[in-house]
């Protein structure tokens, strides 16, 4: 099992818990829930007078199933999309819908894996409480990426996302493993394309982190991981914890 939270710059927040377990003889099984939230939006009018005051989250509910072939793996996600835009008078705002996700993930060598996603097929919101709901579609996104294993201590990864829409971003990591210690650490880098349409040039959001690794009494392993996220538009910074047994 797994539990993520992100504290993030600007009141925004994310939550993550997953639970998986093997299905004999290659196959595996998931429940994963995801929350993503701000609070205290201020609405105001042309003259910057406070109207009123949101909170929203949103987020989904999501079970996982992969089989592997030798070398190759194929799985999908069903999700549950949930969402919640609350005044400060508690009337509420709700959408729901239903999405899919498929991807495959191919070890090349023992150096290189490649993995590909496409997510959010056939997926979009339906806002209202009665039976006049307006639909509202979710994009198309697709992922590739590239594993290379450097070497036994220093891992190297690189990730592109892309649309129909030409939204694109690319993603770069690095993984150093210091594995003599008494607990295993893991140092991070990565650089993160920051595409926004408003400007004409593109820049690289610069990310810091790290994880260590105990073993449990009980043959298992617990990990821990964070990461320094120092924004990318100056809304300051954020922190993110990941563990998982």
């Amino acid at each position: 099992w797994g539990l993520s939270y992100f504290r993030m710059s600007l009141d925004r927040s994310i939550q993550a818990i997953s639970y998986s377990m093997p299905v004999p003889p290659a196959g595996g099984v998931s429940l994963s829930f995801l929350r993503v939230g701000v609070n205290d939006i201020r609405i105001s009018d042309n003259n910057n007078n406070q109207l009123d005051m949101y909170n929203h989250w949103e987020g989904y509910g999501m079970i996982s199933f992969a089989l592997r072939f030798s070398k190759l793996s194929i799985g999908g996600n069903l999700k549950l999309f949930l969402n919640q835009l609350k005044k400060s008078d508690l009337s509420d705002y709700p959408a729901r819908g239903l999405g899919l996700d498929i991807g495959i993930n191919y070890i090349v060598n023992d150096k290189i894996v490649l993995g590909f996603i496409t997510q959010n097929l056939a997926a979009n919101y339906k806002w209202g409480k009665t039976s006049n709901k307006i639909k509202e579609d979710i994009p198309v996104l697709s992922e590739i990426g590239i594993l290379f294993k450097y070497s036994n201590n220093l891992n190297m990864s690189t990730q592109f996302d892309f649309n129909d829409d030409g939204y694109d971003r690319l993603r770069v990591g690095y993984e150093y493993l210091l594995t003599e210690t008494q607990y295993p650490l893991a140092i991070r880098f990565g650089l993160k394309e920051i595409n926004n349409n408003e400007i004409s040039f593109r820049y690289y959001g610069m990310y810091l982190g790290f994880g260590i690794t105990f073993k449990m009494n009980n043959d298992k392993t617990m990990y821990i991981d964070y990461a320094l996220d120092p924004g990318s538009m100056g809304e300051g910074l954020s922190h993110i914890f990941s563990f998982s047994i």
